[in-house]
């Protein structure tokens, strides 16, 4: 049923946080442009081979394409700036908090999505077959990531600086 070596582990991850520092990277810096042509070919290429791929039940090598394409979207987006014309102040926010939030919200929605899942099952008998159901369920996280980002992620941040500050005068004494 296809290749899966990158399910179940840190690979995937690890391609969207490198794809997504180099974006953030070249658009700080003022220097993202367009995807180039080549990129642009594939991403289109890619479309309905993802499409067969997911059809045929290949997990591992169809979400490695649709990651491919999605990423290809999302530079397309952020070189033209597009998504962000006209968009409205309170989405900004939400997204920049989100961004914010991010690595609480990378380290708490596994374990969180599942007691979800499981009371969920519970209550209800069966998993949701309404999408909406599930996207309820990642808005009913945040208030948890927003506590732990405040009370653990935070404070733990000026801890390390104040530990590099104490090594850095140690050292140089």
């Amino acid at each position: 049923s296809g290749l899966r070596f990158l399910d179940g582990n840190f690979a995937m991850y690890w391609l969207i946080w490198c794809g997504g520092a180099w974006l953030r990277e070249r658009l700080t810096a003022g220097e993202l442009g367009a995807p180039p042509l080549a990129v642009t070919a594939l991403a289109v290429a890619g479309l309905p081979l993802a499409a067969w791929l997911t059809e045929r039940g290949v997990g591992g090598v169809s979400n490695v394409v649709w990651g491919g394409i999605y990423f290809w979207l999302l530079w397309a987006l952020l070189a033209t700036r597009a998504c962000w014309c006209g968009c409205p102040g309170i989405l900004v926010t939400a997204l920049r908090a989100l961004g914010r939030w991010s690595f609480s919200l990378y380290l708490l929605h596994f374990p969180l999505l599942l007691l979800l899942g499981a009371w969920w099952v519970d209550r209800a008998g069966a998993k949701p077959a309404n999408y909406l159901v599930c996207v309820a369920g990642c808005a009913a996280i945040l208030p948890a990531v927003w506590l732990f980002h405040r009370l653990v992620e935070r404070p733990s941040h000026g801890w390390a600086r104040s530990a590099g500050r104490q090594s850095a005068a140690g050292a140089e004494t």
